[in-house]
């Protein structure tokens, strides 16, 4: 290639520079400006969407597993950073945009920069240990031994725990023990729920007649138990007689009317213990079907006594998966009956009958005044109290592999408010920004981004340098043309009226640059 083919082919022609010109159109450069401000307010508007979604669904789970917990840490942490970084990107680009307008406020020296400052935002959430609901896994599990009721004691010379007086002494006493728990006619939990002794409920009315114990799965341990889906039921059928004769407490015979008829039946007590007491009595042996005893009581009193006959049932397990899980039928008969059992105190010349007496003043004592339902109701509650108290406290452990409560990690939205009111504040302050910087941004012309259009805008500041600073660093360029006093502006084309230019001058400042003028 020889020389002249070189020169020619870096000789820009006049029809090449006749296609710099260009006509300037605010309306279009707003919507240009606009769609890029909307695009990365699009992009933050879609992570911090994701960001609130996961937190949602996740606080959701009452209980996360560790390799969940990690997961949900690595998620929520890569979506904060994503939306850190397109928060800085739009407000950098933002003032990017701005820089011209804001240069042609005022001269200015070259030195003479804008800084934008970004928010960062703290996220009202937590992970914690879970309160609710533990992680159910295949572990070593404790399970109460149900075969029997385990007396507390033994008195010297009791070499058996087998001795029947005193199981059914202890389940009077546990029954008793009911009323130191929690009923509730609340729903019974779902499984896996935590359960917190004195805390979370033991006992659930299920009807007027009927009341549900829900057995907990315990670790080995003994530092976990949460619900299970286990469940064992005592229901009561009553009925109850208005007493006609010796309903004082002061007799052991008793005229009841049946029917309303005023020609009565006898009924025979196995003590008289006085007015203003209740007395429930029973014959251990004897049953009306499985785990189901007969129990009779007369409430005594001299304006309104009764007597009442009822059927007390203490059903299977349900949901049992293995024998480690049931309870036995002679424990379930025992407890059916446990609130007229006295154990050590049966008095053989009653023929087997035992009998328990509780003053008006407490709470089984309490008068009923006929309604067989509610005394029907209170000795259930004692049968399944003393199902419960067993379980739960008494009754030795037996070890097997089961569903095993861990207590896992729950994510706690602290400040559900403060945390929407950031997240839509942050895309908010976005918004209003880049809206605002292209409507501002608008009134001058934006040059983009590109190093030639700089350049183009500088050209007349740097030709006072001549052929001079070619090596020269920018500090020392500003140093020696510290004097300009430059602002960003249009001034019209000396030689080509109608033609427009924009650069850096000491001309004066316009409001608005020309719209729909040809600039070059």
């Amino acid at each position: 290639m020889d020389s002249s083919s070189a020169d020619s082919s870096s000789v820009v022609t006049d029809n090449s520079l006749a296609s710099l010109k260009l006509r300037f159109k605010s309306s279009k450069q707003f919507w240009r400006l606009f769609r890029r401000g909307f695009i990365r307010w699009l992009i933050t508007f879609v992570l911090i969407s994701l960001l609130y979604v996961t937190i949602r669904i996740v606080s959701k789970d009452q209980d996360m597993t560790e390799g969940e917990k990690q997961f949900f840490n690595a998620v929520s942490l890569y979506l904060v950073l994503m939306i850190g970084m397109s928060l800085t990107f739009g407000f950098e680009a933002m003032a990017i945009d701005l820089r011209w307008w804001i240069l042609s406020r005022k001269e200015r020296s070259l030195r003479d920069g804008a800084q934008v400052a970004i928010a960062s935002v703290g996220l009202t959430y937590s992970v914690d240990t879970a309160e609710k609901m533990a992680h159910m896994s295949r572990g070593n599990v404790s399970y109460p031994n149900m075969t029997q009721f385990f007396p507390v004691k033994l008195p010297n010379g009791r070499s058996s725990i087998n001795n029947l007086g005193a199981q059914q002494y202890t389940a009077n006493s546990f029954g008793m023990m009911a009323l130191n728990l929690w009923s509730t006619t609340q729903p019974i939990p779902e499984p896996a729920t935590i359960y917190k002794s004195g805390l979370t409920a033991d006992l659930f009315g299920i009807d007027k007649k009927s009341w549900a114990f829900v057995f907990m799965d315990t670790s080995s341990d003994g530092s976990t138990s949460a619900y299970s889906d286990r469940t064992i039921k005592s229901t009561s059928s009553c009925e109850s007689y208005p007493v006609i004769d010796g309903g004082n407490g002061n007799f052991t015979n008793l005229t009841i009317s049946k029917n309303g008829k005023s020609e009565g039946s006898k009924v025979r007590l196995p003590i008289a213990a006085g007015p203003d007491q209740t007395t429930f009595f029973t014959v251990p042996f004897t049953t009306c079907g499985e785990g189901c005893s007969i129990v009779e009581a007369l409430e005594a009193s001299a304006n309104e006594p009764w007597y009442y006959k009822c059927n007390i049932t203490v059903g299977p397990v349900i949901n049992a998966q293995n024998a480690n899980q049931e309870v036995s039928l002679p424990l379930r008969h025992m407890s059916s009956a446990a609130i007229a059992l006295q154990g050590y105190a049966a008095n053989p010349k009653l023929n087997d009958t035992q009998y328990r007496i509780y003053v008006s003043e407490s709470t089984y004592g309490y008068p009923r005044n006929g309604s067989a339902d509610d005394f029907g109701y209170q000795i259930s509650y004692f049968a399944i109290g003393a199902i419960a108290a067993a379980a739960n406290s008494n009754n030795p452990s037996i070890y097997a592999i089961g569903d095993r409560p861990v207590i896992g990690t729950q994510l706690k939205i602290t400040q559900h408010v403060l945390l929407l009111g950031l997240l839509i504040g942050l895309v908010s302050v976005q918004a209003a920004c880049f809206v605002t910087t292209a409507f501002v941004a608008n009134r001058v012309v934006v040059k983009d981004e590109s190093v030639f259009s700089t350049a183009s805008i500088l050209r007349p500041v740097m030709n006072s340098l001549g052929d001079h600073g070619n090596v020269a660093e920018g500090k020392q360029i500003c140093e020696v043309l510290s004097h300009l006093r430059l602002r960003y502006t249009a001034v019209r084309d000396e030689k080509d009226r109608p033609v427009w230019k924009v650069g850096l001058s000491n001309a004066e400042r316009l409001k608005r640059f020309p719209d729909l003028k040809v600039y070059d």
